[in-house]
């Protein structure tokens, strides 16, 4: 077995191969990708593609990829009724996520994002700032596992922080474990996956202070709420691609729970949710198992 264990996006990546090498010129170029994607659409970079759609509010000259990304995205926020949105942006810099000075004046209606959405013309809403912080992991790793199976890489895991690739050529199905939200110390049960992704959101690694009234901030939003989502400990989530695990685990975070079964549906993704009082629920055609959820 081959690994690359690296930092990147805020989190540590681990990618194992199990039947070839991961040599020195592969890991460069993974390295490379995951680099230029953090540079082109991560709002904490002033020269990124978002921060400078953020600072002049419409862009004219952008990658196609963005706006692919910024579509999917769209879709999901429609099919989910807003649940997943990425102008939530504007309550996280309110609250101070990633930044140390408090931004007065960010209480828009973030409902619809967009002005216009086209291939060759992006326009956001008035005073709307996005973040594409909900989906943009999953969409890396995918772009990873393509660039693996390019180079005759077939059977290897791609582990983002808890956002999981899984690819193999034979029969056999590679066992992810699965975190327990009441304790990051142990496991509260497992999924086996092929040529699949799994993913999970919580709210249990992500918490600072308020900038303007000092309250605990956690950065899964609410939408409806624009407060961090309460009531639910972890989404675990699974998809033929890491992009639709990724996105649809926060979509559902924040979602209410009649929503769920449509969104997972029209996703084509299945899903856990547990909830902080320890019960959970999850789609008929599931694959993961819990082995117990005592805090």
């Amino acid at each position: 077995m081959s690994k690359f264990v690296f930092e990147a996006l805020g989190t540590f990546w681990i990618i194992k191969s199990y039947t070839a090498e991961l040599s020195s010129e592969l890991k460069a170029e993974i390295t490379a990708m995951i680099l230029d994607f953090e540079h082109s659409y991560s709002r904490f970079i002033p020269s990124s593609f978002i921060s400078k759609l953020n600072k002049s509010q419409s862009l004219n000259s952008f990658p196609q990829e963005l706006y692919e990304i910024l579509s999917y995205s769209e879709n999901l926020r429609i099919l989910s009724a807003g649940a997943f949105n990425l102008a939530v942006c504007n309550i996280l810099v309110h609250a101070g996520y990633g930044i140390d000075h408090f931004i007065p004046g960010l209480e828009e209606d973030i409902r619809n994002p967009f002005q216009s959405l086209e291939p060759d013309y992006i326009a956001l809403s008035k005073n709307i700032q996005i973040d594409i912080g909900g989906i943009g992991k999953g969409w890396l790793v995918d772009k990873v596992a393509s660039l693996l199976r390019t180079r005759d890489i077939t059977n290897f895991v791609i582990n983002a922080g808890g956002d999981i690739y899984a690819s193999s050529d034979n029969n056999d199905k590679i066992e992810c474990a699965l975190e327990n939200p009441f304790n990051e110390q142990e496991f509260i049960g497992s999924i086996k996956i092929k040529n699949a992704a799994i993913a999970c959101s919580s709210q249990n690694r992500r918490y600072w202070k308020a900038l303007h009234d000092g309250s605990t901030f956690a950065h899964i939003i609410d939408p409806q709420t624009r407060k961090p989502a309460r009531g639910i400990a972890a989404v675990f989530t699974e998809a033929k691609d890491t992009k639709t695990a990724d996105a649809v685990s926060t979509a559902l975070f924040a979602a209410r729970p009649f929503q769920y079964q449509a969104i997972s549906r029209a996703m084509n993704c299945e899903y856990a949710v547990v909830y902080e009082n320890g019960s959970y629920m999850k789609s008929a055609n599931y694959q993961g198992t819990f082995n117990t959820l005592d805090r």
